[in-house]
């Protein structure tokens, strides 16, 4: 670990930015320059950040500028129509109901039967010669996890049995706080495959360039991603496991 000797909060005027940051003294070999800015710079709301070029620009934002609340909300689907919310403690009790009120509401709201937007993915290999893999060994534990997962998604219809000549291995790998998740290994399968998917996608400095000025970001984790696209019949048998 790191160790640190100290630290001080001291003036630091870096472009056009006058600022009070904190620092942390350590040994002269735990870094290669005489000062390293980091986090917390970036984290002042006086300070407005864009990229041009090559070059990071600092401009200075007046607390009027500053937007006064900014919404971080961070939802979780526990079970069907049940819902957890963490919106923080800077948000008004009228907000946090209205906030509240609108996931509710998108929660609750009417699914189709079949998805609207129909798609289907191929799956094209260099060669028709199958692969197969023995089932791996797990622990206790392991298996109970694999169980409940196999249980899980053939009860949601995203897999079923299968008897195809393919066969890719599973792993159990940690999660946070304990837990374990099933993944499936594919590697055979894309050292075999003929032609990869190509997205083409604007470049990461447009997309840092077009943050400028703005004060308020969403993200959101589509659940289970890979769920939501439905294999191609004659591409099935290629993604069997073990």
């Amino acid at each position: 670990p790191l160790t640190i000797l100290g630290q001080f909060s001291d003036l630091v005027k870096i472009q056009n930015c006058d600022l009070t940051l904190n620092f942390l003294v350590v040994p002269d070999y735990a870094i290669l320059h005489h000062c390293l800015v980091g986090r917390n710079l970036f984290q002042s709301n006086s300070v407005g950040v864009s990229i041009e070029g090559d070059k990071i620009i600092l401009s200075p934002i007046s607390p009027s500028e500053f937007c006064q609340e900014l919404l971080n909300i961070d939802a979780e689907v526990l079970e069907p129509n049940k819902l957890s919310l963490d919106l923080g403690e800077s948000l008004t009790m009228d907000v946090s109901n209205r906030v509240y009120e609108l996931v509710n509401n998108y929660l609750e709201s009417p699914r189709p039967i079949e998805p609207e937007t129909k798609y289907e993915i191929s799956i094209a290999l260099k060669t028709k010669n199958p692969f197969y893999f023995q089932p791996r060994r797990l622990s206790v534990k392991e298996n109970e996890v694999v169980r409940e997962t196999i249980k899980k998604l053939l009860a949601e219809k995203v897999i079923r049995p299968s008897k195809s000549e393919y066969c890719s291995p599973i792993l159990v790998v940690p999660k946070k706080h304990a837990e374990f998740r099933m993944v499936i290994d594919y590697r055979s399968l894309n050292k075999q495959l003929l032609i990869n998917d190509r997205f083409p996608i604007a470049l990461v400095q447009d997309h840092l360039d077009s943050l400028r000025d703005k004060r308020v970001f969403t993200t959101l984790d589509l659940k289970n991603g890979y769920y939501h696209v439905s294999i191609d019949e004659n591409s099935s048998k290629y993604t069997s496991f073990v």
